[in-house]
C-alpha cells in the first residue's frame, strides 16, 4: 500500500517522472468531411494530430472504409478569439 500511496503524491510523482525532459509535438485539430461506407454524410469532423496525414490516418482508423471528400487545415497564424467571431 506504500508503493500506492508513493505514486498519488503529486510532489512525488513529480520528481519520478518529470514532464519537462519529453519532447511533444505540436497537436493541431484538422477538420474533415467524409462519406462513410454505409453512405452518411459527414462534415466539419475534427480529428487531433500532429499532421494531417497523422489525423488522417487515426480518421481512417475511426470510420474503416470512408471516403475523405474535404480536408480543411488550421491556419497556423489565426488567432483563436479571430476564428470564433467568424472573420
Amino acid at each position: 500500500m506504500t508503493g500506492l500511496r508513493f505514486m498519488l503524491n503529486s510532489a512525488a510523482r513529480k520528481t519520478r517522472f518529470p514532464t519537462s525532459s519529453i519532447a511533444r509535438s505540436p497537436v493541431a485539430r484538422f477538420a474533415f468531411s467524409i462519406r462513410t461506407r454505409s453512405g452518411v454524410l459527414i462534415e466539419n469532423l475534427s480529428i487531433p494530430g500532429t499532421s494531417v496525414d497523422d489525423a488522417e490516418r487515426k480518421l481512417r482508423q475511426i470510420y474503416i472504409g470512408c471516403s475523405v471528400i474535404a480536408r480543411f487545415v488550421p491556419d497556423p497564424g489565426a488567432d483563436v478569439a479571430e476564428l470564433q467571431r467568424g472573420a
